[in-house]
C-alpha cells in the first residue's frame, strides 16, 4: 500500500468487538483522552445504531502485527469513545477497565422507548442483530484504516486530533510537529 493511502472499510460491531476479545485493538494509546461520555450520550449512541441512523467516522490505524502472535493489531485514531460505549452496552467484561459507575448504563426512555431500561443481554435476538449491522449508511458510517500515515495526511487531520499529530509525526520522522491551522 502506498504511503498516505486511507482504505475505507465497512466492519462490524462484532469485528468490533473480536479484535477487542482477542487484544488487537487498542482503544486508549498514547495521545487518547480518558473515557468522558456521560451515560446521556451513550444511550444517544445506542439509540443511533439501533434506528440505523448516520453516526461520525471512526477512524482506525493498522499498526505491525504482534510478533508473537502474527495478529494483526489496530490502534483507534478517532471514535475511542464510541467503540467504548459499543463495548461496554454489548460486552462489558470485554474491557479490562470496565467502572461499573462510569461505563454501565442502558438506553433511555427518552431516547428510545422500545428499549429503555434494557440491558443488550435482555434484548431479543432480532433486536441484537439490529445492533450488529453494518457500521456504513450513505457513506457516513464507516470506519477508516489508516495503514502508512504518510505526513500530509498528518497535516490534514492532526490539528482535529490533538495530541495524534505530535505522536504520529514523530513516527512519521518529522523533527517537530507542523503548526495547527
Amino acid at each position: 500500500m502506498a504511503s498516505g493511502q486511507i482504505l475505507r472499510t465497512q466492519y462490524k460491531i462484532s469485528d468490533i468487538l473480536a479484535w477487542q476479545r482477542a487484544g488487537a485493538l487498542q482503544l486508549k494509546p498514547v495521545f487518547q483522552r480518558r473515557s468522558v461520555w456521560k451515560k446521556t450520550h451513550k444511550s444517544f449512541l445506542i439509540d443511533t445504531i439501533l434506528r440505523d441512523l448516520p453516526m461520525p467516522i471512526i477512524i482506525i490505524r493498522d499498526v505491525r502485527s504482534d510478533p508473537k502472535t502474527l495478529t494483526a493489531q489496530r490502534e483507534v485514531v478517532d471514535g475511542q469513545q464510541r467503540i467504548r460505549t459499543i463495548l461496554s452496552f454489548i460486552d462489558p467484561t470485554s474491557l479490562s477497565d470496565f467502572d461499573p459507575r462510569q461505563d454501565e448504563f442502558t438506553v433511555r426512555k427518552s431516547h428510545n422507548k422500545e428499549f429503555a431500561g434494557k440491558k443488550f443481554s435482555n434484548f431479543a435476538p432480532e433486536d441484537r442483530r439490529k445492533v450488529n449491522v453494518r457500521l456504513t449508511r450513505k457513506g457516513e458510517r464507516i470506519f477508516e484504516r489508516l495503514a502508512a500515515v504518510h505526513r500530509d495526511e498528518l497535516r490534514r487531520i492532526g490539528p482535529r486530533l490533538g495530541d495524534f499529530l505530535r505522536y504520529f509525526s514523530e513516527r512519521a520522522g518529522d523533527s517537530a510537529p507542523p503548526p495547527a491551522r
